[in-house]
């Protein structure tokens, strides 16, 4: 039926179609009226028929005739309006419409509310779109509508994804990539090694160079592409099919061709063209002087344009033609559309964001930056390497809404819906001009640009609210030409709008004078270029009969996009504070602005003032400063016209601005550290690069930074910055300015090898900490790309978060809880968690973390307003803090106050020491076949209770052979080694309490002498490493032996690595490995020690307030809070171990587990919302576990819910404190 709907498009077969596609569609007829009076060339629509899908949800199905030639772009903006019109009167949950034109061909339109909510406070109305065209093949059209299940909403949702289309275009564009440089493409079995076609001249191999040619080539061919879709009215593309397509393949194209097109033809006037040129040059416009500008040095492209024709290309330089058959075969079966997709609006179609997710993606293959794991990420991912649209459009509205705010005052509330598509607002005479001035006046920069989604995003938004504000653009025309200072270039841009239409000028008015980005890449700055360019060819109009076809020539952004390394600062030690310095400045201001819109004889003079200014400067400083690494000398060396990076960054040199109002993007997480210099100049504790890029834009004190005084950063960073220790320094930074937001989502979001967040925050020169709050969102159990409505439906509620109308301190629905305190809020599911809090709250413990949990739990942490005291329990004296909770005083210790953590042994050669049981990790020797060998529980407890034998043992060794020596244990000379657990979640098990090691060392006299003196170098030699031996190899020895006072003493044991860690267990008594670290103490028996830091309200501490890794590190673990009450805990906990001996997987968190989180919870004065906030957590963190652990309750009968076995256990050990809850029942 899909073939038949494009080839014979009428009411019968699109009445089939969906009859066959849905059994319940019920045709019917219904004529709209007075829908379309304005809009003509609209016919009026037709409801042709309604469905009901599964979950009792209505599709509407409604028809359209375009009295006109309907294309790909005719009227897009108009048919929405049409639609959402109609949906305003007949909505139901969803609707498809179709607009045709007598030709044949058709837009095939899924229409549905954002995130599925007629109640959110800013739905939207959400557009997917194909373009059908007869005479074309249609294909992803064919395939995904005809082969789509149309049974729900959500199924034709997937139907009209833009996502897998992208995939699957990406994939075929990285084969070609390979192909041309070489390379492998896919893994496993199904992995290929490609030679590569192309051939750089006098044999450059370099992989470096090669492949920035080859991203290079790629992406001006695509931006070509699309160049090719943009029609005039006559239907002549402003690339012919004669230059680029398959059939214009001929003998050596790549020279032929392309480079004339390149180098001859984009980037030169009609008349200005060399007359040799092949046939057809005339119909392709001249659109910028620095296009596609022929690039030189080790970035070349091996085109001298200062030769005569014939001799401008390298012909040692080779691309053989099949490679661009397979290229433009692969560009031939896929639509393309030159308008960019939006969260809103989306044409199912290849949009010009797919130049920069290509790029993207290829940008981080060539990184010498990004370590090969990530690289191996980025390949898996697939093109997701790249940041979702969604995201780039959350974070640039709520940049601007709180720029918008700061600058007029008008309420957050009114700002947002000046970016909702579906809303009206009506802003005062008055408002209207102070928006406008704001955002004529904003400067946008972002630091790490890649491709440019944030720029791009930032100007979709822009002219977006611009439209609303200034519907003809005559106020934002004006603004434009009263920023240009010279009278000729004035009177030309005067013209160059007046020809322009609204939207043009809305944008040139924007690249030009709002947004600006920096990136180390050169390339990647040549990107952002592209893709601005191609958003501004969107709005030209062509006109075939007049110069240039009626192209307006575009832009130079050289000073919009920089390649520099964006960390770096001029040289400050030196001042360019100078008569001629002074009287310079302002000329490079001007320069600046009139190189925006020069072409020809006049920007190569602009070029040349430019190069003129700078080496006057030069000479004038180089008289009071000859030093050679001055900041003269630094700024002569950045050349803006050509693509090299340059060593530093300055927005005032560069772009002749001071600061910035909003900085924002997604700078690097991991790949190579900053230097020891810059760590120590930034004052950061951590060489982590993108804690580097939130410092240089919000540091204070003696330092100015390219963030003005209440500018807004928002990045997407590594989340491990906000509570392990290392970062403290950071954090302590962030928290001298405003915090508005952070936000952890999935790590499939970014498809990083890092936890990711998003976090908003405001630079202050002063702030009132407890003013206002912090909003931390806890999304990481739901996936953008699995989940994808459901996570914008969350990204929304963040909005101007606020919590529903009820009395008392919380109530509950099915799924949620919500709570509240005087100065904070919580709601939390097994899905997600938002909490609001105060930024002073943060304070409250001396390491200062971002916790994204509940406030009120987070009092259990407090050691900086909560004096320390000496408390007597159980005969005891312990230093404890008071705690009071629900109206409940009680008495908690830090475990570092008490106990010392240890970490152990690392041999540095573990195959000469370590056994393991067979079924472990590892690949060391079998302790089964060495079993004789081992040391008896009994000769254990011998070495601990004799402690000089015990000091010996650990200093000399096992004596194998000398009967005589106490040391000798007839023979037997292997010991137990605590190394770690290992936890099966998919069963529900933990290695908690007793758990026997599964490895075990050689301690003999020959073993403990070697640990002691064989060195790395030895190492490398005997076993033949292929490593180069440094000079203090040779005197630094393998092993690290920490903490050997505490061999052969009774511990807790704890793993500090895993996604499940830590977990506790009684220690050997034996040797430990630095990745099974002890805990020694001597104030609690160990088995209580062992409960109480088990418990799951022990790790909500842990892994919320003290470090959120999935690491534990022996100094976070110091910081854990425990309760002084430990009543009936040793006996739970030694009933678990008795019964671990019997069964080694005994499932003791079916059982006495319950008992010990419900007492610990009890310790802590919970009540039984605080154990829901708990539980809810932990079924997000630890989801396979959860559900594994459940399964098991319900095979003990016992119920899934764990409140209900806690509730069962009150008569046992005594009710929890009351709780002042309403339910959503009594609140109605």
């Amino acid at each position: 039926m899909t073939n038949q709907l494009i080839t014979n498009l009428h009411d019968g077969t699109i009445r089939l179609f969906f009859e066959t596609k849905i059994t319940s569609f019920k045709p019917e007829q219904e004529i709209f009226e007075n829908i379309v009076s304005e809009d003509k060339p609209f016919a009026d629509p037709v409801k042709v028929g309604h469905a009901e899908l599964n979950n009792h949800e209505e599709l509407l199905v409604f028809t359209c005739k375009y009295e006109d030639d309907l294309t790909a772009r005719s009227s897009k903006k108009k048919q929405f309006d049409i639609a959402k019109r109609i949906l305003k009167e007949d909505f139901k949950d969803g609707a498809i419409f179709i607009f045709y034109d007598a030709a044949g061909n058709f837009r095939f339109s899924f229409i549905r509310k954002n995130y599925g909510s007629e109640t959110s406070k800013y739905s939207n109305w959400k557009r997917f779109t194909y373009y059908v065209e007869q005479g074309k093949t249609n294909r992803t059209f064919r395939e995904r509508i005809g082969n789509g299940d149309f049974s729900s909403l959500e199924s034709i949702r997937e139907a009209f994804s833009v996502e897998p289309l992208n995939k699957e275009f990406y994939s075929k564009i990285v084969r070609s990539f390979y192909h041309l440089v070489g390379g492998k493409v896919g893994s496993g079995r199904s992995a290929e090694e490609l030679k590569p076609l192309l051939s750089l001249p006098e044999g450059e191999k370099d992989r470096t160079i090669v492949r920035q040619f080859g991203v290079r080539l790629i992406g001006r061919v695509v931006f070509c592409w699309f160049l090719k879709h943009k029609t005039s009215k006559n239907k002549l593309p402003l690339i012919p099919q004669e230059w680029l397509s398959s059939n214009a393949i001929t003998e050596d194209y790549y020279h032929t061709i392309l480079e004339p097109l390149f180098y001859e033809v984009l980037n030169k006037k009609p008349e200005n063209r060399d007359k040799a040129l092949p046939e057809g040059h005339e119909q392709i416009p001249f659109l910028n002087g620095g296009l596609f500008e022929a690039q030189e040095g080790t970035d070349s492209d091996f085109y001298y344009p200062q030769k005569s024709l014939p001799q401008r290309a390298n012909h040692q330089l080779k691309i053989p033609n099949e490679w661009f058959d397979e290229l433009f075969e692969v560009l031939e079966q896929y639509n393309f559309t030159i308008d960019e997709n939006s969260v809103s609006d989306a044409e199912v179609s290849i949009d010009p964001e797919m130049l920069g997710r290509i790029f993207e993606n290829l940008l981080a293959e060539i990184d010498p930056n990004i370590k090969s794991e990530e690289k191996k990420s980025i390949k898996k991912a697939t093109g997701s390497f790249y940041t979702p649209r969604e995201i780039v459009d959350h974070m640039v509205v709520e940049s601007l809404v709180k720029y918008l705010h700061n600058k007029t005052s008008i309420s957050e509330t009114r700002l947002h819906l000046l970016f909702k598509d579906s809303e009206e607002i009506e802003f005062k005479e008055a408002e209207i001009t102070q928006l406008l001035d704001a955002f004529d006046e904003v400067k946008i920069l972002d630091p790490a640009c890649g491709s440019g989604a944030f720029p791009m995003g930032a100007l979709q938004k822009i002219i977006f609210a611009l439209h609303k504000l200034d519907p003809d653009a005559q106020i934002w025309k004006q603004k434009q030409l009263s920023k240009i200072s010279n009278a000729a270039l004035k009177a030309e841009m005067r013209k160059t709008l007046a020809k322009a239409n609204a939207e043009y000028a809305r944008k040139l008015g924007v690249l030009q004078q709002c947004i600006y980005g920096s990136d180390i890449q050169p390339i990647a700055s040549e990107i952002s270029k592209l893709r601005s360019f191609l958003s501004l060819i969107i709005d030209e109009e062509i006109d075939d009969n007049k110069y240039n076809r009626g192209i307006l020539p575009l832009p130079n952004l050289e000073f919009k996009f920089v390649s520099a390394n964006t960390l770096i600062e001029l040289d400050n030690s030196g001042s360019l504070e100078s008569e001629l310095v002074t009287k310079m400045i302002p000329e490079l201001h001007r320069i600046r602005q009139d190189y925006l819109q020069a072409h020809g004889s006049e920007k190569e003079q602009l070029k040349n003032e430019f190069q003129e200014i700078q080496t006057k400067i030069l000479m004038d400083q180089l008289a009071i400063d000859p030093r050679p690494e001055t900041r003269a000398m630094q700024l002569v060396n950045w050349n803006p016209f050509n693509n090299k990076e340059t060593e530093w960054f300055d927005p005032e040199w560069m772009f002749g601005i001071k600061q910035f109002d909003i900085v924002i993007g997604n700078p690097p997480y991991g790949g190579t550290k900053i230097p020891a210099k810059l760590k120590a100049h930034l004052g950061l504790g951590s060489s982590d690069p993108y804690g580097a890029f939130i410092a240089k834009y919000l540091r204070r004190k003696k330092h100015t930074t390219p963030l003005s005084h209440n500018g807004i950063l928002s990045f997407i960073v590594s989340d491990t910055f906000m509570t392990i220790k290392t970062h403290k320094e950071l954090r302590e930074l962030l928290l001298q300015n405003k915090v508005h937001s952070m936000l952890r989502v999935h790590p499939d979001t970014f498809k990083a090898t890092v936890n990711t967040a998003i976090i908003t925050c405001q630079r202050m020169e002063n702030i009132d900490k407890a003013e206002g709050k912090i909003l931390m969102a806890d999304f990481t159990n739901v996936s953008i790309q699995v989940q994808h409505e459901r996570f914008i439906e969350l990204l929304e509620k963040t909005i101007e978060y606020s919590q529903p109308e009820y009395e008392g301190e919380s109530f509950e629905l099915p799924e949620v809880l919500y709570m509240k305190g005087e100065n904070w809020t919580s709601e939390s599911s097994k899905e997600y968690g938002i909490y609001t809090y105060p930024q002073d709250f943060i304070e409250r413990s001396s390491n200062i973390p971002f916790f994204v949990a509940s406030p009120k739990i987070f009092q259990i942490m407090n050691d900086t307003t909560l004096k320390k005291e000496i408390v007597e329990f159980d005969e005891q004296k312990f230093p404890a803090r008071p705690v009071e909770l629900n109206q409940n005083s009680f008495f908690v210790f830090r475990l570092g106050d008490i106990a010392e953590v240890k970490q152990g042994l690392a041999t540095g050669d573990n195959d000469s020491y370590l056994y393991q049981t067979p079924e472990s990790r590892g690949n060391y020797r079998n302790i089964l076949e060495f079993e004789k060998y081992l040391l008896t529980e009994k000769d254990l407890i011998h070495i601990r209770k004799d402690e000089k034998l015990r000091k010996e043992i650990i200093a000399k060794g096992i004596s194998k052979n000398d009967t005589k020596s106490k040391r000798y244990f007839e023979g037997r000379y292997i010991i137990p080694y605590d190394k770690g657990g290992e936890s099966d979640a998919s069963g529900g098990w933990m290695p908690n309490y007793l758990v026997p090691t599964n490895y075990f060392i050689d301690w003999s006299e020959w073993a403990v002498n070697r640990l002691n003196n064989y060195t790395i170098a030895q190492r490398i030699r005997e076993k033949k490493e292929n490593k180069t031996i440094k000079e203090h190899y040779e005197t630094t020895n393998c092993a690290v032996i920490r903490s050997p006072d505490k061999f052969f003493k009774p511990s807790v044991s704890f793993s500090r690595t895993g996604v499940y860690s830590p977990t506790f267990r009684l220690g050997s008594g034996s040797v430990f490995d630095t990745e099974g670290s002890m805990i020694f103490q001597n104030w609690l028996p160990i088995e209580v020690l062992t409960a109480l830091a088990s418990s799951k309200l022990s790790k909500y501490l842990l892994k919320n307030m003290i470090g959120h890794t999935v690491h534990c590190q022996v100094d976070e673990l110091k910081e854990l809070r425990l309760p002084l009450k430990n009543e009936h805990l040793q006996n739970l906990s030694l009933r678990i171990v008795e019964k671990q001996k019997q069964d080694y997987f005994y499932d003791y968190a079916s059982e006495e587990q319950l008992d010990i989180d419900y007492l610990v919870y009890k310790y802590f004065g919970f009540n039984w919302d605080d154990i829901k906030e708990v539980e809810n957590w932990y079924s997000r963190r630890y989801q396979r576990l959860t559900n594994a652990q459940k399964k098991n309750l319900c095979q003990h009968g016992k119920s899934p819910h764990y409140q209900e076995n806690y509730k069962r256990l009150s008569s046992k050990y005594g009710d929890l404190v009351s709780d002042k809850k309403k339910t959503w029942q009594t609140i109605l």
